[in-house]
């Protein structure tokens, strides 16, 4: 893990600490108001849901604006917000007010999340974000944890531990403005030897839907097979179990960071437990059962999230999606935790549909795999002139230009002046105006510098 890498886990992890700390405080005071049922809905069903809705409407934001997201006012105002509202929560005594409050403080912790893995996708390497983005879970569910051993194991529910979070709060906006700082200072350089990924858009267009199927199919099994809040016996710390969410994260960011694929598979794998958990529903939950929950769904999330984050690698357009596996991932286990609540006492129905979802992930996973990975995402090694010339085809046939105008397309983009591409191609320079206007027109461009400024920013964006 090299600094850029660290900086950015101890920033996302100290955030991800004191926004799930707060997030449990909230959830503690609920029980105050409500019953188990009702505040695993509000929790794991309407908080998540809010979760989705920040990330959604975060990445829409900056997806004209792309450097909105490194705006550190941007930060700022969400902490702001989410401490705000969550010290509203805390503070009040009206049940409608703590429900209403949590929900405005998940909406902005939603969209403090996308700044951080935004960040993730554009600034590290594809090695270095599952253990990123494990490093920096782990770190919160750890620290929420220990967090909450002081007095007594009541630290959470106390009214101080809101010094506690705005102290995180700093400490956490400090490792991103130097992160901030590593990344504008990093000059990426061109190697001619290093390995670059080639996959086709036009198969990552027709995956698009199965890459939002997958991490939503994956949390709406795992919620059915074992929606937390409920299934815990009441002399099981749940914050303790959480603990042991690290282990399973940390181990799918190296597999996952080492190989995509091996990560891909030990996340479906996973999926193997909640259907355990199913099955035995109705006898108690031991405290090992609650722990190997945890670390099998550590595998799921990071695969869930991963699998998104790299989207903007080959597909710059749609790089504002690298958020979208965790806001998916908050809806599917909103909507599995809502249905096995709805048929806690049908087990019969529950085991049923379980299997049957388990059935079509499995069919979608495996031809994911092999339309996506087995086929498109195959690690060669290309010279600094291959790259070129790949990227060059790549750009020449999106618009169906003819062999001439390819011809006068690649000199054109080389900086070269009619005068001399006619030399170059044995043709008049009229005739190398006609096929540049023509080109011009085919592309939707105004001139050849506006043509040229927008293959050269594709290009740098390709890898």
């Amino acid at each position: 893990m090299n600094k850029k890498t660290l900086t950015l886990s101890l920033a996302f992890g100290i955030c991800y600490l004191w926004s799930g700390g707060i997030f449990m405080t909230v959830f503690f005071r609920l029980y105050e108001h409500y019953d188990q049922i009702q505040v695993t809905y509000i929790s794991d069903v309407l908080y998540y849901i809010m979760q989705a809705t920040g990330i959604f409407f975060f990445s829409l934001f900056v997806k004209s604006k792309t450097l909105e997201y490194r705006k550190h006012i941007l930060n700022i105002s969400l902490i702001a917000i989410t401490i705000l509202f969550g010290i509203m929560a805390i503070l009040s005594n009206d049940p409608t007010r703590i429900l209403v409050s949590g929900a405005i403080m998940n909406i902005s912790i939603g969209a403090l999340l996308c700044s951080y893995l935004l960040r993730m996708s554009k600034n590290l390497e594809s090695k270095e974000r599952g253990k990123c983005f494990a490093f920096a879970y782990a770190l919160g569910s750890i620290g929420t944890y220990l967090l909450s051993l002081p007095f007594d194991g009541k630290a959470l529910i106390s009214n101080h531990i809101i010094w506690v979070y705005i102290i995180l709060a700093i400490i956490a906006s400090f490792f991103l403005y130097l992160f901030d700082k590593l990344s504008k200072e990093d000059i990426k350089t061109e190697n001619e030897n290093t390995p670059n990924t080639i996959i086709s858009t036009n198969v990552k267009k027709n995956s698009i839907l199965l890459m939002v199927l997958l991490p939503f199919l994956f949390m709406v099994i795992n919620s059915l097979g074992y929606h937390f809040e409920q299934a815990i016996a009441d002399n099981i710390n749940i914050l303790f179990t959480r603990a042991f969410y690290s282990i399973g994260l940390i181990a799918a960011g190296i597999i996952i960071d080492k190989k995509r694929n091996l990560g891909a598979i030990c996340a479906f794998l996973s999926l193997s437990f909640p259907l355990i958990c199913l099955s035995f529903r109705g006898n108690d939950i031991t405290i090992v059962s609650s722990i190997l929950s945890y670390i099998f769904l550590g595998f799921i999330n990071v695969y869930s999230v991963i699998l998104f984050i790299d989207i903007g690698d080959h597909y710059p357009d749609k790089a504002h999606m690298s958020t979208y596996g965790f806001g998916i991932s908050r809806i599917g286990t909103a909507l599995g935790t809502s249905v096995g609540l709805l048929l806690e006492k049908n087990q019969t129905i529950l085991i049923c549909i379980t299997l049957t979802l388990y059935a079509i992930c499995g069919l979608i996973f495996f031809a994911y795999q092999s339309f996506y990975y087995n086929k498109t995402e195959s690690i060669v090694t290309e010279t600094a002139g291959e790259r070129k010339e790949r990227i060059f085809k790549e750009y020449s046939s999106r618009y169906g230009l003819n062999g001439k105008q390819t011809e006068v397309l690649r000199l054109l983009l080389d900086g070269y002046p009619n005068g001399e591409i006619a030399d170059k191609l044995y043709l008049a320079e009229s005739t190398v105006k006609y096929h540049v206007k023509n080109i011009l027109k085919i592309t939707g461009y105004k001139n050849r510098n506006e043509l040229i400024s927008n293959y050269m920013s594709q290009s740098n964006n390709s890898k």
